[in-house]
């Protein structure tokens, strides 16, 4: 049977007595076991242990620190591995592309919560957040290539979302214009227009898509896009992103407003798209 593994990671002296709230060992060990109580329990996932490292743990990888060695040890085919807190459990970006990507491709579940707690939790074992994941752990491992001029790293972003900051400070934040578009797309398809006919409407009105510039055609590491006409396909693929925006991030579909999440059943939201994803920083 898969078993959960909660991890409080490694916090330092200084973020605890700053950020209790936040990077203190007994609030992580509270939201990992809340979290796994109205998540995983009724799912029929066994509970496994809490494993955690001291603030004195010594060690620049997980795999360094006394129980963050364990935990990799622990962690099998199906298991799925709970933290609370990515900054305090890993402490290199590049560490936490390697483990993550890892466990993405052993079959190891994992669920970590967005830097706001109000924003939920990613949990790769669904479809959309196992595609979230991957594109993270992608981020982070292109974003460690750094130009040694602007300090900009040479990434992309997934469709309704756009990277801001630069170097260790990156971060996804919701794109607005591309997500203008999207509520654009919603509104023809919900007046019954096929995608062939938004396409048309779209190119009329001059609205462009923003294609990324491959790497290797980048100037001074600045991610620079270049403005496309649509596509049926480019529509139907904006559309269907757009929905699992919303889904995530409970919004409206032909507005982007926020809903009453309350007022809605506790089985309306898909599989695929459960939870919600506002910004993430990456580092």
């Amino acid at each position: 049977m898969a078993k959960a593994w909660g991890y409080a990671g490694y916090a330092s002296v200084r973020l605890q007595e700053e950020s209790p709230n936040e990077f203190g060992l007994q609030t992580q060990r509270a939201q990992i076991e809340r979290y796994f109580a109205e998540k995983l329990v009724p799912r029929g996932i066994e509970w496994g242990d809490m494993l955690a490292d001291p603030a004195d743990a010594k060690g620049e990888r997980l795999a360094d620190l006394p129980t963050g060695a364990t935990l990799l040890k622990l962690a099998q085919v199906g298991d799925h591995v709970l933290i609370a807190n990515l900054h305090p459990a890993f402490r290199m970006r590049s560490d936490l592309a390697n483990v993550l990507g890892q466990w993405l491709a052993k079959g190891v579940y994992f669920h970590f919560q967005i830097p706001d707690p109000s924003d939920g939790w990613i949990d790769s074992s669904d479809a959309f957040g196992h595609r979230f994941a991957a594109r993270v752990v992608e981020i982070i491992a292109s974003g460690l290539e750094l130009d040694r001029n602007t300090r900009s790293a040479k990434i992309s972003a997934p469709l309704g979302f756009k990277v801001a900051g630069r170097g260790v400070n990156q971060r996804l934040v919701p794109d607005d214009e591309s997500r203008e578009q999207m509520v654009f797309i919603a509104e023809r398809v919900a007046e019954g227009l096929q995608f062939p006919k938004i396409r048309d409407l779209l190119n009329k009105n001059k609205m462009r898509w923003k294609k990324p510039v491959p790497m290797n055609r980048r100037r001074s590491g600045r991610v620079l896009f270049s403005l496309e006409p649509w596509s049926p396909q480019h529509v139907r693929k904006f559309y269907t992103a757009w929905q699992c925006i919303c889904e995530r991030e409970g919004l409206e579909l032909l507005t982007g407003q926020r809903v009453d999440q309350s007022a809605l059943p506790h089985d309306s939201r898909s599989v695929a798209c459960g939870g919600s994803v506002s910004v993430i920083r990456l580092s």
